[in-house]
C-alpha cells in the first residue's frame, strides 16, 4: 500500500486541539500578567520615593546612605518592572502570531495594557506599547470571528 509522502507519520505525536487551546490560553494569561510589570514597578518606585522623602523630613542631618538606598530601590523596581513587562510583551505577541487563541479578554487586556505602557513609560513605552496595540487592532477581525462563533454556540466567553 502506497501512502502520500505528505501524510503524517504514524510515529508522530500530535497534540489534540483542546490541549493546544489550553496551552495557548495559559501562555496568553501569563503574557498579560507579566505585561503589567511596569505598573507594579512604578507603584514600588513611588513607595520607595515616599520612604526617601519621609527619611529626609524626619531627620535633621539627612542620612545619605539611607537616602541613596531608597533611591536605588526605586530605580531598581522600575527597571525590574520594565524587564518583566518586556517578557510579557514577547509572550503576548508569540501567542498572537504563533497560535490561534483569540479570546475577547486577551484582545481587550492587551490593548489596554499596551496603551498604559505608552502613557506610563512615555516616550520609551511607545516602542513596546504601540506595536502591541497595532498588532491587535490589525488582527481585530480574527477576534470578532471568534466572538461570533462563540455567540452562535451559545457560549458567552
Amino acid at each position: 500500500m502506497k501512502t502520500s509522502p505528505y501524510a503524517p507519520s504514524s510515529r508522530e505525536i500530535s497534540i489534540d486541539r483542546p490541549a493546544k487551546a489550553k496551552w495557548s490560553g495559559l501562555l496568553a494569561g501569563l503574557g498579560v500578567a507579566l505585561f503589567t510589570g511596569p505598573l507594579w514597578g512604578c507603584l514600588w518606585t513611588v513607595m520607595s520615593f515616599i520612604r526617601a522623602y519621609n527619611a529626609i523630613e524626619e531627620s535633621n542631618p539627612v542620612p545619605r546612605q539611607a537616602l541613596a538606598n531608597d533611591i536605588h530601590i526605586a530605580f531598581a523596581a522600575t527597571m525590574i518592572g520594565v524587564l518583566v513587562g518586556l517578557i510579557g510583551a514577547a509572550l503576548i505577541l508569540t501567542t498572537l502570531f504563533a497560535t490561534k487563541f483569540r479570546a475577547p479578554w486577551f484582545y481587550r487586556n492587551s490593548i489596554v495594557l499596551g496603551i498604559i505602557w505608552c502613557i506610563v513609560i512615555f516616550p520609551y513605552g511607545l516602542f513596546v506599547g504601540l506595536p502591541v496595540v497595532g498588532s491587535f487592532i490589525f488582527r481585530r477581525t480574527e477576534f470578532q470571528k471568534q466572538e461570533a462563533e462563540q455567540a452562535m454556540d451559545g457560549n458567552p466567553h
